[in-house]
């Protein structure tokens, strides 16, 4: 009973540490969309993001790219639960957006 709770926490956990990396990343792509975007910079601030919400992020690795007619913006990071480590898991998150194109 008890290691059903833990692992009962843990997917929880796991689902709120998900939706969190997932809005960091759509608001990266959506940034990055702009006109003048500096992709380094939404790089930077995606992988500062993802470690000051998501609890439990390890070694995030971050990219940020136009390609064509879209951002395109995706995070990966080493996620590490609280309380007993059981599984590692690598979370993988991404996100597109249509360019923005001035009137």
């Amino acid at each position: 009973m008890f290691l059903f709770l833990i692992v009962l926490a843990q997917a929880a956990f796991l689902l709120v540490a998900r939706q969190t990396a997932a809005a960091a990343v759509d608001a990266a792509a959506r940034e990055a969309a702009r006109p003048g975007a500096s992709l380094v910079d939404e790089r930077r601030e995606l992988i500062g993001n993802i470690v000051a919400t998501v609890p439990g992020a390890m070694n995030p690795r971050a990219d940020v790219t136009i390609d064509g007619r879209n951002a395109r913006a995706s995070v990966a990071f080493e996620w590490r639960p609280p309380g007993p480590d059981l599984v590692p898991i690598t979370m993988t998150v991404d996100a597109e957006s249509p360019l923005v194109v001035l009137p």
